[in-house]
């Protein structure tokens, strides 16, 4: 069963071309497509919330793990610096 456009058929209904169930039932025909509609866009938000929850995660990982390279990496360098002389990371 097709659906009517919305405003056609309180038009319609309003200049008494269709009867009161007619139109009860072309507006339930809506509510249900605008239900079905609603469905999808929360189920589409809710897939991109996952998607983009996944890649922050990915990408804090590899901060964490960059990060704990760094703290290695300038360790290493205050280790093998000799007494007396300035770090590598100093001027």
């Amino acid at each position: 069963m097709a659906t009517y456009d919305p405003k056609q058929v309180l038009t319609d209904y309003a200049n008494g071309r269709i009867t009161p169930e007619m139109a009860v039932g072309h507006s339930l025909q809506h509510i249900d497509l605008l239900y079905a509609a609603l469905k999808a866009n929360r189920q589409e938000g809710r897939a991109t919330t996952d998607a983009l929850a996944t890649r922050v995660n990915l990408h804090q990982s590899a901060l964490d793990r960059l990060t704990a390279w760094m703290e290695k990496m300038r360790a290493k360098a205050k280790k093998s610096s000799a007494p007396g002389q300035p770090n590598a990371d100093q001027p």
